[in-house]
């Protein structure tokens, strides 16, 4: 919890050092991956401006087994599937309603992958209506 607080000059051997410790010995009430994960965490909460490579070579790491890389990495799939799925509707169906939007937007991945699977099927906007429906998304 340190890390939060000191000085970010001193934070980056301190994060180094912690991160050595949790390689290199038995911890009674965390695993390696959880202190390291918790490292990561506050690292890259503390160096806003810094991306995914200048921290790894700040903690001589690799970010990608990180929970928060991990995280971060689903949120921008996820947002690319969102993208991607509103040109196929714009491209399959047209203009999409606004009041759609907020809707499909908010979907979770899995639903995501269920609207994609059945835009094939679609024809017209009320096709993407009654899936909506169907998923009580609208009234």
């Amino acid at each position: 919890m340190l890390l939060t607080i000191i000085p970010e000059p001193e934070t980056v051997e301190a994060a180094k050092f912690l991160v050595e410790q949790a390689k290199t010995q038995e911890v009674e009430t965390l695993t390696e991956k959880e202190i390291i994960d918790s490292v990561v965490t506050i690292m890259v909460c503390k160096f806003t401006t810094l991306n995914r490579e200048e921290i790894e070579t700040m903690l001589e790491i690799n970010l990608e087994q990180s929970r928060v890389y991990q995280e971060a990495e689903e949120v921008g799939r996820i947002k690319e599937g969102r993208s991607l799925l509103l040109k196929l509707l714009r491209r399959k169906l047209g203009v999409v309603p606004d009041t759609f939007l907020p809707k499909i937007q908010s979907l979770e991945i899995e639903r995501l992958e269920d609207l994609g699977e059945a835009l094939l099927d679609f024809s017209t906007i009320a096709d993407l209506e009654r899936w909506l429906q169907a998923q009580s998304l609208i009234p």
